[in-house]
């Protein structure tokens, strides 16, 4: 089963991927999958990525207006199904993201069918807690990917496994230099101030478990799902003081919601591993 299919697309999406472990290869997987239907997508940033190869993200715009870059992507799309849109190149072959309003502008004018957004840094780590300033999820957003590195479970909590280390402990409460495990993930998941911060009220939320590639590894992935299910349930049943933060009010849960959770290795030809 392919990325697409597990999650049922509509025929419109905006999707915004944060989190840490993966984000780049769902997006590319994703892209793949959907321009080989024949669906125009495009793929963009609003922090920083590396520069896709032209066969991962097909040409390269570098524009932030709104107009101007309709037309070129238009144009772009006249010769193939993926382009990718940035504001312009910088250090170490990367590329800077285009403000989230433009996306929002792309989207309502309806450029292409699919644009799909890194919208948070990781650094390259399998798991992250935001910052204050992140993620940057475009308001449009209609799906939110969380991705977490399952390659962070049993390492410890240090600025060598973790991207804001200090964060992911204050929000799980958590020490510094603690052991990774299910529970701390699952707190980090399901925290207002955690994985799917900022995301929309009315985004669909999908979690995805990556590099879930051993039996040990998948098994801790079964944990985490388990353990979110049943503390989603909690709250939903209005039972705040057993999911994560006490100080979450209706509309913070509401938003915490997830609608599937996805256990993956994203670099396989079949990258779907279980669907909860």
């Amino acid at each position: 089963m392919d990325i697409v299919e597990a999650c049922e697309l509509k025929d419109r999406e905006m999707i915004a991927v944060v989190g840490a472990g993966g984000k780049t290869a769902l997006i590319f997987r994703l892209a793949r999958e959907l321009s080989r239907a024949g669906n125009k997508v495009l793929i963009s940033t609003t922090t920083r990525m590396f520069k896709p190869l032209s066969e991962q993200g097909g040409p390269l715009i570098l524009d932030n207006n709104p107009f101007s870059a309709k037309e070129k992507i238009c144009k772009a799309f006249g010769q193939t199904n993926m382009v990718t849109l940035a504001e312009q190149l910088i250090e170490g072959d990367k590329i800077k993201g285009v403000l989230s309003e433009v996306l929002d502008e792309l989207f309502e004018e309806g450029a292409c069918s699919y644009i799909l957004v890194e919208a948070d840094g990781s650094r390259r780590k399998p798991i992250k807690a935001p910052g204050p300033h992140e993620p940057v999820v475009p308001q449009k957003a209609t799906q939110v990917f969380g991705v977490i590195g399952m390659d962070a479970i049993g390492r410890t909590l240090d600025e060598k496994t973790v991207h804001r280390p200090e964060l992911l402990s204050e929000i799980t409460g958590t020490s510094m230099g603690s052991m990774i495990d299910c529970e701390i993930i699952a707190r980090l998941i399901l925290s207002p101030r955690g994985l799917f911060k900022n995301a929309g009220l009315f985004s669909k939320k999908i979690l995805v478990l990556n590099k879930a590639e051993d039996f040990i590894l998948l098994d801790k992935a079964r944990q985490i799902a388990s353990k979110v299910r049943t503390k989603l349930a909690e709250a939903l049943r209005g039972d705040a003081g057993k999911c994560c933060e006490k100080e979450g009010d209706s509309s913070q849960k509401s938003k915490l919601f997830i609608g599937k959770i996805l256990i993956t290795s994203l670099l396989e030809e079949d990258p779907i591993i279980e669907i909860w």
